[in-house]
């Protein structure tokens, strides 16, 4: 199904029954990153799912977005199909997104946050090393007009995300990183449970202890042999964690 918001045309999918359950994906993936959840999942819960601006079947944005830009489309989508008090669980990019929605809607019974983004990295002096010689060569580039020099700066600078996205979606991308929501966690008051691998190397574990630290009602469940992916690496893990979590007992025991 599609959604046509203020920045392009959304892609979609509901299927199951019961409960609201709103997945989101992050960066450089897709709704299908979920399919094991969803074909698990959807017979005691209606699972929304969603195609970001910019990945899977949705349009690449009309602009460059920021997160409060991806915030207002799932709130509008939200909106257009009625959806109140739903269960939102987010991978990366979209638990950075479902942050943000939260503290400013108030609109969830529960988060679920999975190798979430939102604690800016410490940089260290190479770092910026990287980034000033980056925006001096482009400088000049830009202003020689020297564009297959600048083509190659930019295929060939920051991580595979960013070499791999196009030009409107590099923009995206410099915006939302960036961003530290470190200032909001204190605002979430609903139960949140963090699920990360302890091997994860796009967003570090220490992450994880920092979300506990600061989100007042959260629950921090460890994969041991996962990175970025625990729901695809440890999926049986996950699948059981998630029914505890969601039954109305809450989550108990050890896994």
């Amino acid at each position: 199904m599609i959604f046509e918001s203020d920045f392009g045309k959304v892609y979609y999918n509901i299927s199951g029954n019961g409960p609201v359950m709103v997945l989101l994906h992050g960066w450089g993936q897709d709704s299908t990153t979920f399919s094991e959840i969803i074909k698990r999942m959807s017979n005691r819960y209606t699972i929304l799912s969603i195609d970001w601006l910019g990945f899977g079947k949705s349009d690449d944005p009309i602009k460059p977005l920021n997160v409060d830009d991806y915030v207002d489309v799932l709130e509008s989508l939200l909106e257009h199909l009625q959806i109140q008090k739903p269960i939102i669980l987010g991978h990366s990019f979209g638990g950075r997104i479902a942050i943000k929605y939260f503290v400013k809607t108030k609109n969830a019974l529960m988060l679920i946050l999975v190798s979430s983004a939102g604690i800016k990295p410490k940089r260290n002096i190479k770092y910026y090393y990287r980034v000033y010689k980056f925006k001096f060569l482009k400088r000049i580039y830009l202003l020689l007009k020297l564009n297959k020099k600048l083509s190659k700066l930019y295929q060939n600078s920051g991580s595979k995300d960013y070499q791999n996205a196009n030009l409107i979606m590099k923009q995206t991308l410099s915006k939302v990183v960036n961003e530290d929501l470190t200032p909001l966690l204190s605002q979430i008051k609903i139960p949140t449970y963090l699920l990360w691998g302890i091997d994860d190397e796009i967003v570090p574990y220490k992450d994880a202890l920092l979300f506990k630290k600061y989100i007042p009602d959260a629950s921090l469940i460890t994969f041991y042999y996962s990175g970025h992916f625990p729901y695809i690496t440890e999926q049986e893990k996950f699948i059981k964690v998630l029914n505890h979590i969601l039954s109305s007992g809450g989550l108990h025991g050890k896994f």
